[in-house]
């Protein structure tokens, strides 16, 4: 076991421990970090700039219902009304993807910039879980 190694105790000791502090409510949960390269998917993000913001409320309904979008939100600031996240398999899948949002919603979207994730470094999540309900 990684961990048991790096704090130099046994496999044994380090899981009755962490049994423990799970116990104790000091660990609440784990989250699983995938890495997308190693599962053979690729990690976009698009941010929209609308003509019509009276299509946010459609566009979030698309993008919810969509099976390769992970992520969708409307944006504070920085010049875009919506983002959207989504795990696709290859650059031409995303192609398509962005293309169907273009045609399905041409009259509301203005223009739209994408990243392409090569690697996470840190993640931070807000609000912290100690502000969510147990």
């Amino acid at each position: 076991m990684e961990l048991a190694q790096k704090i130099g105790l046994s496999a044994t000791a380090t899981k009755c421990r962490l049994e423990n502090l799970k116990k104790k409510g000091v660990i609440l949960g784990f989250r699983t970090k995938i890495s997308f390269p190693k599962v053979g998917l690729y990690w976009y993000k698009v941010e929209f700039r609308l003509e019509d913001n009276r299509a946010k409320e459609e566009m979030l309904a698309y993008f919810k219902a969509h099976p390769n979008i992970v992520w969708a939100y409307e944006s504070i600031g920085g010049g875009t009304e919506l983002e959207m996240e989504m795990e696709v398999e290859s650059h031409k899948k995303f192609r398509e993807i962005t293309d169907s949002v273009r045609e399905k919603f041409k009259e509301a979207v203005r223009t739209y910039n994408y990243y392409l994730w090569s690697a996470e470094h840190k993640i931070a999540f807000f609000p912290p879980e100690e502000f969510f309900e147990r």
